[in-house]
């Protein structure tokens, strides 16, 4: 062969694997997933298409087949939300993912283990405490059990309506520390009512990392009680009753929101 030939030839097959490589599942799955928070929407592929496979409402048609992705947005009224917030590339790698679901990825598992006893995966219930007595300590682990490597980007932070009542003792989960595949840290926590307090005490810890989510978060719960030496404060804005139910179950419900994502 004429080697002007055999260059033609290879610049044929190039030409020919350059729109394939530029397809990236993993980028679709992070985009499929993650939707929402990544292009300022109010909903995510995956919350009308559930997790892949099998997914619903036909999605599968749609495998490495970016003309229907971009059909679909622009004709359908239930993707109105996402009409215009995604780039061609960011079609073609939904497309890509839906061909590949089962692309390697990062995957973040939270667990928690109570200082009572007793496990959980979006809570840390620290039970009853006296006024100023600290708590035994409580453990939040990160788990990163899928096949790639992410990375935090933040280090812990408390935050909530009491969260001045509950301390860091210890941390190896740490802003910039990569987590490889089957890589763990843990965050150690103590709950210590305030002088006065009384009835439930919220607030949350919290992480940023690269992958779905963003943000890895557990509730944190614990009930104050009153001693002889610090009996409670009345006030129309304390922890308990009906308020601190409603303070329960919001964090709870942030917890859980942030950590779902398809393993």
């Amino acid at each position: 062969m004429h080697p002007f030939q055999k260059l033609l030839a290879l610049a044929l097959v190039l030409a020919w694997i350059a729109p394939a490589s530029a397809q990236d599942a993993l980028r679709g799955k992070r985009y499929y997933l993650d939707t929402a928070r990544l292009v300022g929407a109010s909903v995510s592929c995956v919350d009308c298409h559930s997790g892949l496979p099998p997914g619903l409402f036909g999605i599968g048609r749609a495998a490495n087949n970016p003309a229907i992705v971009a059909n679909a947005l622009n004709t359908i009224p239930q993707m109105t939300p996402l009409r215009g917030k995604l780039t061609t590339a960011d079609i073609a790698d939904v497309a890509a993912y839906i061909g590949n679901p089962g692309v390697a990825s990062p995957n973040l598992r939270v667990s928690t283990r109570n200082p009572g006893g007793g496990e959980g995966s979006d809570r840390l219930d620290f039970g009853t405490v006296l006024q100023v007595q600290s708590s035994a300590r409580g453990t939040v682990r990160l788990v990163n059990d899928g096949a790639l490597a992410l990375q935090l980007t933040t280090s812990v932070r408390i935050v909530g309506p009491q969260a001045a009542e509950y301390s860091l003792t210890d941390s190896g989960c740490r802003a910039a520390d990569t987590l490889s595949a089957g890589q763990s840290c843990e965050i150690g926590v103590t709950f210590r009512p305030a002088p006065g307090s009384a009835g439930l005490r919220t607030a949350a810890a919290q992480i940023d990392h690269d992958w779905v989510g963003g943000t890895a978060a557990v509730a944190l719960l614990g009930t104050a009680e009153a001693s002889a030496a610090n009996p409670p404060v009345s006030t129309s804005s304390g922890g308990g009753g009906a308020l601190g139910g409603w303070i329960l179950i919001g964090f709870v419900g942030l917890a859980g929101h942030v950590l779902r994502q398809k393993r």
